[in-house]
């Protein structure tokens, strides 16, 4: 690929750190992250201190742009990228935002659309004792975890593994996900998958 894809990154908590660095470590000629857009410093633990998130920490500790809030200087990066990935960035984004990167939003999703929508695709299935998920690579729409499937890989969950494990496995698997979806821009042959709405599950918080 001769030109650089150039990326906006939507995240927030430390498992979307691992994506976002994969990118940076193992992408550099592949990828430009412009920008990272992050939730607002929150207070944090007994003494409610003003804590920035991981991916803004992540992010200012490379020399990335980062925002905090969503503005009218968000809408004009975007404009200049050519993807905005979103990995567990924890806010609802306008559906005018989601037309501003040339190939619009992509979504990281750690379960096997359409099952296991929502807020918790991770555990449910295991609290459940599936044996398997994967990670979804979507489109993103107006509508929550409902756009076309760009791609899609199964996991296996062990028996022995712990939350927080298969949330970095999952997370480091979604960028060698991303990464052959993108090769695929340069030879035009990217095809998206609308997903089976009778197949939709949703999972609660």
């Amino acid at each position: 690929m001769s030109n650089k894809i150039k990326l906006a990154y939507f995240g927030t908590p430390i498992f979307s750190v691992e994506l976002l660095k994969k990118i940076i470590n193992e992408g550099r000629d592949t990828f430009e992250v412009i920008c990272a857009i992050t939730q607002p410093d929150k207070p944090v633990g007994r003494d409610q201190k003003i804590t920035a998130c991981p991916v803004k920490l992540f992010a200012l500790e490379n020399s990335i742009t980062v925002f905090d809030e969503i503005n009218d200087d968000v809408e004009e990066a975007l404009k200049s990228c050519d993807i905005a990935l979103v990995f567990a960035f924890g806010h609802i984004l306008k559906s005018d935002l989601l037309r501003a990167p040339k190939y619009g939003f992509w979504n990281v999703h750690p379960s096997a659309l359409p099952a296991y929508r929502g807020p918790s695709p991770i555990v449910f299935p295991m609290l459940l004792g599936d044996s398997e998920s994967a990670i979804s690579l979507i489109q993103m729409d107006e509508k929550m975890d409902h756009g076309a499937i760009i791609a899609q890989e199964k996991t296996g969950i062990p028996l022995d593994i712990l939350h927080n494990e298969l949330l970095t496995k999952m997370a480091q698997m979604s960028y060698y996900i991303l990464f052959e979806s993108v090769k695929k821009i340069a030879t035009n042959s990217l095809v998206s998958t609308v997903q089976d709405e009778q197949k939709k599950s949703i999972t609660q918080l």
